[in-house]
């Protein structure tokens, strides 16, 4: 067996365009992290050390190996276990460095990409971490796409270490209706977008229909008219930071997507029969 790769420390920050956003690090987590979420992916590889993970208000724990995407809708904090600090390479990236395809794959997973990786997998994980950090690091024709390139077949190789059969999940599913496929990239883009103020001509210019005949097609599909489940997901999103923050209740309906706080009051009310102040645990 190969050995590991030498311990490595860095830090690129790459910029390629104003929407074009990558980032490579790797350092020592020792304390205790905030609860947290970005604007971005987010995915981190567990190198040594010990702790524990909130993904979404569900623990986990984490080991060498694991490895773990987070998307913009997601929040999390990570907690070491005392005198095992977590060493992790920690990437960074806008959807713009994504498939079309692989994105709609992620989305799709029941659970968000988790695994554990040992051995060989991740030596080979480290090592396409080094070829992430020499494209950064170097000016060479084909850059972006070099980098795009790795990302994408590291994701891919990340997913097929899941212990389901995706494709099967995916293409022969009895609900994918040819109607239903058509709907699937709007749909990922408002499980990606819905704490933005989207609207459903935005949505259905993700589709080849007009507005008023996706409306039609997505009530009929989905159940639930566009706005209805533009705002369930903002509620389960805000139901969760409630009982995983101490955020104050106008900053969690600001983070969902609401702009009113009466509004969002109203609507918290009438989904689960209580405030959002009423429904925090004690502690």
């Amino acid at each position: 067996m190969r050995k590991a790769p030498a311990p490595y420390r860095y830090m690129i920050d790459e910029f390629l365009t104003p929407s074009f956003h990558f980032s490579i690090s790797e350092y020592e987590v020792s304390r205790f992290h905030d609860l947290h979420g970005h604007e971005f992916f987010e995915m981190e590889i567990i190198l040594s050390g010990r702790g524990t993970q909130i993904l979404n208000g569900e623990s986990s724990q984490l080991v060498p190996g694991s490895v773990y995407l987070l998307t913009p809708v997601d929040f999390h904090t990570i907690i070491p276990d005392p005198g095992f600090p977590l060493r992790l390479i920690n990437l960074k990236f806008t959807e713009e460095w994504l498939d079309e395809e692989l994105r709609l794959f992620l989305f799709r997973q029941p659970n968000r990409l988790s695994v554990r990786c040992e051995g060989e997998y991740l030596i080979y994980i480290e090592m396409e971490c080094r070829r992430l950090l020499a494209e950064c690091t170097a000016s060479r024709i084909g850059k972006k796409q070099a980098i795009r390139a790795t990302l994408d077949r590291l994701l891919v190789d990340l997913l097929r270490m899941i212990p389901t059969d995706l494709h099967t999940t995916i293409e022969t599913s009895s609900s994918d209706v040819p109607e239903r496929i058509k709907l699937r990239k709007a749909l990922n883009y408002i499980d990606f977008h819905f704490r933005e103020p989207i609207t459903l001509k935005q949505a259905a210019a993700h589709t080849t229909w007009s507005p008023n005949y996706f409306s039609e097609k997505f009530s009929s599909i989905i159940g639930q008219s566009f706005q209805q489940y533009v705002q369930e997901h903002r509620l389960q999103y805000a139901h969760r930071l409630l009982h995983n923050s101490s955020l104050p209740v106008t900053e969690i309906a600001l983070a969902s997507g609401f702009n009113s706080l009466p509004y969002f009051i109203r609507c918290f009310k009438r989904k689960y029969g209580f405030s959002p102040s009423a429904g925090r645990p004690v502690l």
